[in-house]
């Protein structure tokens, strides 16, 4: 599973384990199987959909969504640089933002009470963040990533901008994990209960 460091407003050096707060908000965090693809990193939207079309289905269900894709960001394309830059501003949306990370990786940030835990989504991490919750999102200085996303509708899933400049001042992909495991100690989330 992805891993977490909480980050305080007021003290942006502290860091601790912060799971249950962000359970109480809604926030979901599950680690799934990945599917044998034949050792494939990068395959087709149609072909990654119809692996997981059980998930996908069950998904839909469980949470009225009508639409699911496959969402493919990699580093090579020309847009990677100004889509990293489009999700590294505060946003929130009007629907839940509702994930399963296949490949690659990518830092969620979650701002909740003045508190900003930034979640480091790996291969197999299933997220939901709920809908008005505050986050951006940092793919890194070589975005590469793939994941499933649902939704019901999206214009409900465009970002909505809230204005603060709380994504600006917080540490980027760069000074989180390019730094050495024994420089930064990031610690293995356990699921919920």
């Amino acid at each position: 599973m992805g891993r977490l460091i909480l980050y305080h407003a007021s003290n942006p050096d502290r860091t601790k384990l912060f799971v249950e707060q962000l359970a109480c908000e809604g926030v979901r965090l599950e680690t799934w199987s990945l599917k044998e693809m034949d050792n494939v990193s990068w395959i087709s939207a149609r072909s990654i959909l119809s692996v997981y079309q059980q998930k996908v289905d069950e998904i839909k269900e469980a949470l009225g969504y009508r639409f699911a894709d496959f969402v493919t960001v990699d580093c090579e394309q020309n847009s990677a640089v100004s889509l990293r830059d489009k999700h590294l501003s505060e946003h929130y949306h009007l629907e839940h933002e509702v994930r399963f990370f296949t490949s690659g990786s990518v830092l969620v940030f979650l701002n909740i009470n003045n508190q900003v835990h930034a979640l480091h989504c790996i291969p197999g991490d299933f997220l939901i963040i709920p809908k008005g919750v505050k986050h951006w999102l940092d793919m890194g200085p070589k975005p590469s990533y793939q994941c499933i996303r649902w939704y019901d509708s999206s214009e409900h899933l465009a970002n909505q901008l809230t204005g603060s400049y709380i994504a600006e001042s917080t540490p980027r992909w760069e000074a989180i994990l390019g730094v050495s495991k024994a420089t930064l100690e990031l610690s293995n989330i356990d699921q919920p209960s």
